[in-house]
């Protein structure tokens, strides 16, 4: 899957989550990133939803920045935060 294929999966999957979010890709430095924030600048992710983009990022085997875990139960607390930035691994075969 490529860069551009994931990030239209990661946005399948946070709508059939039922969550309202903007999804895009974006490179950083050479790394594909994946971007999930709100749709709206004064909208907010309650604690559920984040913790549901946290899971969805992991279970497609994106990572935070410098390829560290993503921890959903930590991700949860930061309720304060509108964007979501998730760097993407492509599986070279």
């Amino acid at each position: 899957m490529d860069h551009k294929e994931m990030t239209s999966h990661i946005r399948g999957r946070i709508k059939a989550a039922g969550i309202t979010a903007k999804c895009s890709m974006y490179t950083s430095c050479g790394q594909p990133m994946v971007r999930v924030c709100v749709p709206t600048y004064d909208a907010r992710f309650n604690r559920d939803e984040i913790h549901a983009i946290a899971l969805i990022a992991k279970s497609n085997r994106l990572t935070n920045a410098q390829c560290s875990t993503i921890d959903p139960y930590h991700e949860e607390k930061l309720t304060g935060k509108i964007q979501w930035n998730f760097e993407f691994h492509a599986v070279k075969g």
